[in-house]
């Protein structure tokens, strides 16, 4: 590059060192342009697709001069690495435009993305009282995972796996997302980086798992924009701190997770009532059905960690049970009027006939089995505590008439069972 020769000609008289800030300033006054341009851009929030490829071109630019740190200070400019969707086509034309402008350059510029997200890994400072860590660099998450290939723009991949760390996303990232993790106090907030990515969740399906993924078992119970996260990724992300023996909450913690729980069960139901309104046909179907058994799948393990300690607080026992029942989806409702072929039929009906009333059933025996544990010596003062548990339980929603019957019938069986055994 052009910059790189100028320091041979920078020396000062006494040839001892070579005048770093001419360069600098020259370099800064070459590189406003661009800078101003991708600003207006950002600002218009047009699909123009020079923002992304001059914000490729700045970095590239930047690092090959070692002039880095000059824009590593301009967080604007982390958001044009953003990609803007065409959302009726399901394509992305500046990522296209940019892989088009930079063929022999595309390992470079991912080379480029993990270095500047890990370069902030390391950049916090210590504050007043608490500390800080940068956060913008969230930004440049879904044009590295395109150009890694680790996902493609509009396209899902149901996996429930989420104990396999590249369900997160974070590949090559780990140290920026352990930061993140081991400090509270984000440069930009995790409600606002929401704000700002939740567009492109349905086109990158990994961001919101690498931006869940930061977050830390304490972080997690504070969390008010829960409902915007994609229900089977909030509930992973339980499932794991739930589940994990690093990890011990207090009453009053376990307290702000249930009210998280019921948080994403709320997200569950709506989701599956925007699904209802997608009008589906038959080329959707395998795409609803892997992501209903996911979202059984993951449930069911948050009800199962719950259930592990005998003395589990019953709020949050009640909230896992709630998520779980929300994830019980009417598919066959909901391709009650859509014409599909014998093999699609017989798919919807093992998942919905089946699979589903398979895990409602293994639930309900862990809630028996604890609930007979928990309530182990019956009294009058013990009864008190399964009432209020028995009348959360017994009104909680699931979308499916049959399973609905089958969740009651067993509910209040469970609850006679202990009226008999009282003493008073």
């Amino acid at each position: 590059m052009v910059f790189s020769g100028m320091k041979d000609h920078m020396i000062d008289r006494n040839m001892k060192d070579f005048d770093q800030g001419v360069k600098t300033k020259a370099f800064l006054r070459f590189i406003k342009p661009f800078q101003d341009h991708i600003m207006k851009v950002e600002g218009q929030n047009t699909s123009d697709e020079s923002g992304l490829v001059l914000a490729a071109f700045v970095l590239m630019v930047s690092f090959e001069n070692d002039m880095i740190h000059e824009i590593y200070s301009d967080a604007k400019l982390f958001q044009a690495f953003l990609p803007h969707p065409d959302y009726q086509k399901k394509e992305c034309p500046d990522l296209e435009a940019l892989k088009q402008h930079f063929k022999s350059k595309a390992n470079d510029l991912v080379g480029y993305l993990l270095k500047t997200i890990n370069f902030h890994a390391k950049d916090y400072r210590y504050g007043t009282s608490v500390y800080s860590c940068e956060s913008q660099w969230m930004y440049l998450v879904p044009l590295l995972h395109f150009l890694k290939k680790d996902s493609e723009p509009f396209k899902k991949v149901c996996d429930p796996e989420y104990r396999k760390s590249e369900w997160w996303g974070h590949t090559g990232i780990e140290k920026a997302k352990e930061t993140l993790k081991t400090i509270h106090q984000w440069s930009i907030p995790f409600s606002h980086l929401v704000g700002d990515l939740e567009h492109l969740f349905e086109v990158d399906y990994l961001l919101p798992r690498t931006l869940m993924a930061c977050v830390s078992a304490q972080h997690i119970q504070d969390i008010d924009c829960l409902g915007n996260i994609p229900p089977d990724i909030s509930s992973a992300t339980f499932s794991h701190y739930l589940g994990s023996q690093h990890f011990h909450f207090q009453e009053y913690e376990k307290k702000k997770l249930a009210t998280g729980l019921r948080t994403v069960a709320d997200a569950q139901r709506k989701q599956w009532t925007a699904m209802e309104l997608s009008e589906p046909n038959p080329k959707s179907l395998e795409g609803h059905l892997a992501q209903a058994k996911m979202s059984v799948k993951i449930a069911f393990e948050v009800v199962t960690v719950c259930l592990k300690r005998k003395y589990q607080l019953i709020d949050l026992v009640a909230a896992a049970a709630d998520l779980f029942l929300s994830s019980l989806w009417n598919g066959r409702l909901l391709y009650q009027n859509v014409k599909l072929d014998s093999k699609c039929k017989n798919e919807l009906e093992k998942l919905c006939a089946d699979h589903m009333l398979s895990k409602l059933k293994g639930v309900q025996h862990q809630m028996l089995t604890w609930m007979d544990s928990y309530f182990e010596f019956y009294s009058v003062s013990t009864v008190r505590s399964s009432l209020e548990l028995w009348n959360v339980l017994i009104g909680l929603d699931i979308s499916v008439p049959e399973l609905q019957k089958e969740w009651q019938k067993t509910v209040l069986d469970a609850f006679e069972r202990i009226l008999s055994k009282v003493h008073c």
